[in-house]
């Protein structure tokens, strides 16, 4: 059984992948907008279990999937599969990405009415002296 938990571009899910007997059985559950350790915690503990047990739809898998049976090859391939960058990290780098983006867009338009403003305070001041000077 194999939980991954991914970004689809608005929400985080998670995909819940279990072979049995050549079949592949896989089920989503939506977890919003960020889940927390403790939300995937509960979850795993809660309604894993009967998600997989409502599963009705499964594939057939064409090549045999052959699970080690040696503890250490198996924990070595666990450390892989962790250390691999994860669909999560570059969600994250591409969240920051639009942030930075819309802060210099902002720094921009903040910029451009800041002069705008500095140009009306000027133009006032002009006037009054033009006032004062044809003694009105």
């Amino acid at each position: 059984m194999q939980l991954t938990i991914l970004f689809d571009g608005q929400y985080w899910i998670g995909i819940i992948e279990q072979i049995e007997n050549q079949n592949l059985f896989a089920c989503k559950h939506l977890f919003g907008s960020s889940p927390s350790d403790i939300e995937v915690m509960e979850f795993v503990n809660q309604n894993l279990i009967s998600l997989i047990r409502n599963k009705k739809t499964s594939i057939t898998l064409e090549k045999e999937l052959t699970i080690p049976s040696n503890p250490k090859k198996r924990a070595r391939e666990a450390s892989k599969a962790v250390k691999k960058t994860s669909i999560s990290t570059h969600a994250q780098e591409v969240l920051r990405l639009e942030q930075e983006s819309k802060k210099k867009e902002s720094k921009v338009i903040n910029k451009e009415k800041r002069e705008e403003f500095e140009e009306i305070k000027f133009q006032i001041k002009q006037n009054k002296k033009k006032e004062k000077h044809k003694g009105r």
